[in-house]
């Protein structure tokens, strides 16, 4: 499953947890939302578009950054002949 890992700068209380999370929870293809207050980050996992995040964080005040995101299942990169991709 597709995971998307987010570094959210303003995230600085629990309010602000539960705002960010609340609204990516409802983009389509979102099946969990883990976030940690502590380094400001969120960890996504799930079918979303990273664009579709970071729209659904577009309209608050934190600064969002993508800092990873793993293909979809199926569509890893697979070695061609003689183990090289």
């Amino acid at each position: 499953m597709p995971t998307i890992h987010l570094t959210v700068e303003g995230m600085h209380c629990r309010r602000c947890v539960r705002q960010a999370t609340a609204l990516l929870r409802d983009v389509p293809g979102i099946t969990t939302v883990t976030a940690d207050l502590s380094t400001g980050r969120i960890t996504l996992t799930g079918g979303a578009t990273e664009q579709a995040v970071l729209q659904a964080l577009a309209a608050t005040t934190f600064t969002v950054r993508i800092t990873t995101a793993s293909p979809p299942s199926g569509l890893h990169r697979r070695p061609g002949p003689g183990g090289t991709s």
